[in-house]
């Protein structure tokens, strides 16, 4: 019976290879990105931020103009926005699960987007190899946690940069439609990252219409004219009421600050990052996978270093996976190259190069699955992940010990699961070299980013906050409750404050302490958050009475001069 039965379990998958395929990536991205989701505050500084902006836009009802604790926010345009409050409003609340949806859904459309793409272009095997990299590299499952614009920049990039890569692969009958979309869903880029957000599709295409010698198909009217129709529809609405009635305020912050001086190194504040600073991210963002990457370079290089001339004087003679192949690694050259030297540097800015790295790479693994190829390299870097794997295992027994408190605390209720995700993974990488199950070894890295995605929503990023976030979080739902004013004191960039709080707040610099005496003068009840540092400096000369002394913040209430 038993037999019988994986017999038809077996036939059945095969006779239904896609829609099986098709929900097991979604199970797959519904525990990578979606499993208790809700279950950590808004991280400082970024989401905390971001955050605060859309539930600004969902309850004044203003679409045009971002704010932030009341005041113009001009850093950046309102797509994100949009769709964050979007969310709001069809759920009809806000939450930090609800404020994340948006980002998760990203990554999920990302990776059916890299399926969708090789099913077509390559072949269902490669599709799911490339799909399952992405959707288990480090950065991206951390960003489609966290309610920040890379993900849904990502995704917007990759849809406009797959179009337009299509316009070169596909008959005459279909090229409008993806050059359509090209351009659409650039305009998509600038409104959700700004201006520098299009150099990505843009200088991508070009290069490789450039090297196909389709150049002027760039540039042909039917082509054209449309596409840049919608494009200025999409893009011009916004900026034009902006410019009309907020300059010259606008133009000095959106475009002068956020986008001359962040950007151009002639105008840039400060000493910028090392041009290498962004490859050194993709190193830890492509991470289980950048080993195999590295190993697939190498390779590369010994074997068809001498025929690398034809992808360019021959690229017309290649068939389309092999195109398709060099596209990529424009787009991952193009992406790294562009991000590289800007003067601001961010690790988030790699994130658009791990969905090219994941289609690149799906070839070696492919090439070691199906021909026997790599397997050196294969289990070079395989066995470098065994070590570490079982350095793990050693290290979680003592990792608690490292740190104290509450950190201590979220890292210890976790540390049973951390251990038996490691030997679940030892177990089966063991499998596979006994057996030379070379799917299960490949399957092995996916338990484990899947695991440690699942355990950093449990406790990985309470642990985070537990270092001094959840400090000020529960001053403000406290003032929030007592209903007295809530104001900070030397506190930047801290904006869970604003969202817990729930409404605007007053804040205070080292510079404006008499207006926060006069406040507390004023208002003996208003509360103030504040570092402990900043604290201690305070006692030498003022009294206060301390509701809340925390980690790395406190909150006091009362402040006035001592007396002599």
């Amino acid at each position: 019976m038993e037999i019988v039965g994986k017999e038809k379990i077996s036939e059945y998958i095969k006779e239904h290879k896609e829609p099986v395929t098709v929900a097991v990536i979604l199970i797959m991205c519904f525990l990578l990105y979606f499993f208790a989701l809700d279950n950590y505050p808004v991280l400082d500084p970024y989401e905390s931020k971001f955050v605060s902006i859309a539930r600004s836009m969902f309850n004044s009802g203003d679409s045009v103009v971002l704010s932030l604790n009341g005041n113009f926010f001009f850093e950046t345009p309102p797509l994100y926005f949009w769709i964050e409050s979007f969310f709001f409003n069809i759920l009809g609340k806000i939450s930090e699960g609800i404020a994340r949806i948006p980002v998760a859904l990203c990554a999920t459309f990302g990776v059916f987007l890299v399926y969708a793409i090789c099913r077509k272009v390559v072949a269902r095997k490669n599709a799911i190899v490339a799909s399952s990299i992405l959707a288990t590299s480090f950065m991206y499952i951390i960003l489609a946690k966290i309610a920040v614009t890379d993900m849904m920049f990502c995704l917007f990039t990759g849809v406009s940069v797959y179009a337009g890569i299509c316009t070169l692969l596909y008959s005459e009958s279909y090229k409008k439609y993806f050059w359509w979309i090209f351009y659409i869903f650039a305009a998509f880029c600038l409104m959700t990252k700004g201006f520098i957000g299009i150099l990505v599709p843009f200088i991508t295409v070009f290069l490789c219409c450039l090297l196909t010698g389709k150049i002027k198909e760039m540039f042909k009217p039917v082509f054209l004219f449309p596409g840049l129709m919608f494009f200025v529809i999409i893009v011009f609405p916004w900026h034009w009421i902006m410019f009309s009635q907020y300059n010259p305020m606008f133009f000095n912050e959106y475009i002068l600050k956020q986008h001359v001086d962040k950007y151009w190194y002639l105008f840039a504040n400060g000493e910028p990052a090392p041009w290498y600073y962004i490859f050194l991210a993709f190193i830890g963002a492509f991470m289980p996978w950048f080993l195999s990457f590295v190993a697939q370079i190498l390779v590369f290089i010994k074997e068809k270093i001498t025929q690398i001339g034809k992808y360019f004087t021959e690229l017309e003679s290649l068939n389309f996976p092999q195109k398709f192949l060099f596209y990529n690694v424009i787009y991952f050259a193009v992406v790294i190259c562009v991000f590289s030297f800007l003067a601001t540097k961010h690790p988030v800015y790699v994130l658009p190069a791990l969905v090219p790295a994941s289609v690149i790479l799906s070839k070696f693994w492919v090439d070691y699955f199906e021909e026997d190829k790599h397997g050196i390299a294969v289990n070079i870097t395989m066995g470098l992940w065994t070590v570490l794997t079982i350095a793990g295992i050693a290290g979680v027994f003592f990792m608690p010990d490292f740190f104290k408190g509450q950190v201590k605390q979220e890292l210890m209720h976790i540390q049973p699961e951390i251990l038996l995700l490691l030997l679940v993974v030892l177990t089966m990488q063991i499998f596979a070299y006994i057996r030379k199950a070379k799917k299960v070894l490949f399957s092995s890295l996916i338990v484990m980013m899947t695991g440690f995605s699942m355990l950093m929503s449990v406790g990985g990023f309470n642990a985070i906050c537990a270092k001094g976030q959840y400090d000020i979080v529960l001053y403000s739902i406290i003032a929030e409750k007592e209903g007295v004013p809530l104001a900070t004191y030397n506190l930047q960039n801290n904006y869970s404050v604003l969202y817990y709080y729930g409404k605007d707040l007053i804040t205070f610099s080292e510079k404006q302490f008499p207006d926060l005496l006069s406040l507390s003068e004023s208002y003996p009840e208003s509360r103030i958050i504040l570092p402990n540092n900043t604290l201690k400096e305070l006692s030498e000369e003022y009294d206060f009475i301390t509701v809340g002394e925390g980690l790395k913040y406190s909150m006091i209430k009362n402040v006035k001069p001592k007396e002599d």
